[in-house]
This record gives C-alpha cells, structure tokens and sequence, in this order.
C-alpha cells in the first residue's frame, strides 16, 4: 500500500484530526527560523549559525521558551531569569505574528479541510504559544474549524493528554499531522496514528516507521 492509500485509510478511521501548525497549515516555518536569526544576530554570525542549526535540525517542535533557554545557556553561558525570557517572547512575536497570519498555506490544506470538516472534528496542537496561535488561527479566518487549539507553555505529548481528557477520547480515535521529527515522536508516545507533511522528516525514520499506522506526504493535495 502505498503512502496517499494509507493516509487516506487512517484518515477515514479516526473521528479527530489534529494538526501542528507551521509547516503543516501554513508555510511558516522559515518565518519562524528567520526571526531567531534576527534575535541573535547581534552576538555574531556564529552564534546566529548556531541557533539556525538547533532549529532547523530535528528541535523545530521545540517551544520557543526553552529555545531561547538553551541558546542562551550553552551558546553564550548566560542564565535567562523568567523576565529576560518574557521579553525575548514578545521580541519574537512582534516579528513572526503578521508574518505567519499572511503567509502561503501548505498546499491543498483549504481543500482538504472543507472536505473532511463536516465529517471530523479539528484540532490544532502546536509549540506556538496558546494564545498567540488562537489569535493566528483567527486571522486566518478558520477559528470557526477547530474543536480545539492547544499550544506552549507544556509540551505537544501534554496537550495530547489534554486533549484526550477535553473531548473524552482515545489516542486510537485520533491521528496527528505534523511537519519534524519531534511530531512523529510525540504521537507515538502517546500512541496516536501519525502523518507526515513534507520532506523535513528524515527519511532513515519514514523507512524505518514504514507500518499502517504512519504515511508520510509531500502536501495535502489528493488526500
């Protein structure tokens, strides 16, 4: 069976359908890299290149409150108290909240999401900030699709926690559309099916995770 035949399988067997956001909904993720650049650019292009290696390897999932705790701590050898980290957020998301509200959608995603949505239900699971990912979704115009929006501070394997107490379900009745390796990871802890979107997930893990309960796609388009 090949990867379109069993995405569409998992597809038409769950009731939920969860989504991370950038690079899965919108085509944010090189936003979200450039604005790092920005925010560390002024210690040197060596740290900048740093901190662009850490994010677009394997941590893209990762909040960005922890991002700028680890950049700070192990690129520079500072500590950030809980102020400096706050303000490090709102310089981030002066940056990245216009930008990722205008930016394309993965292609076929509109399409895919009014023909599924009178069927399934939609929810959103994502390293955002929760209420800053509310205020995209509404800016996008689909906050009247989603069930549900769930973002940082805790993690994606929590919120799937929450999100299986909230709508009384079970990892079984759901499958998770994500764009990195730390997506896929988080639905197998879980236990929920898993899809991937684009060629950001290694290709060692597409094959070696080669069962029904995992395809992987370029987009959204044929689904």
């Amino acid at each position: 069976m090949n990867n379109l035949d069993k995405a569409i399988k998992i597809i038409k067997s769950k009731s939920y359908l969860a989504f991370d956001f950038d690079g899965v909904i919108a085509d944010s993720f090189e936003i979200k890299k450039i604005a790092f650049s920005k925010l560390y650019m002024k210690y040197g292009n060596e740290i900048a290149n740093k901190v662009l290696d850490f994010h677009e390897h394997g941590h893209g999932g990762m909040s960005r409150v922890k991002k700028f705790q680890f950049f700070h701590k192990n690129f520079l050898n500072i500590e950030l108290n809980d102020s400096q980290v706050r303000v490090l957020c709102s310089e981030f998301s002066k940056l990245v909240m216009k930008s990722v509200a205008d930016c394309p959608e993965i292609s076929g995603v509109s399409q895919f999401l009014k023909t599924y949505y009178k069927h399934k239900k939609f929810i959103v699971n994502s390293a955002t900030p929760q209420d800053e990912m509310k205020q995209i979704i509404v800016d996008r115009g689909l906050n009247n699709l989603f069930s549900g929006i769930y973002g940082s501070p805790i993690t994606k394997e929590e919120n799937f926690k929450k999100i299986f107490f909230d709508h009384n379900i079970k990892p079984k009745d759901l499958v998770f559309f994500g764009d990195l390796n730390t997506d896929f990871f988080a639905a197998e802890i879980v236990g929920c099916d898993f899809i991937g979107i684009g060629d950001r997930i290694d290709s060692e893990l597409i094959t070696m995770k080669s069962t029904n309960r995992y395809a992987f796609l370029d987009n959204f388009e044929n689904i």
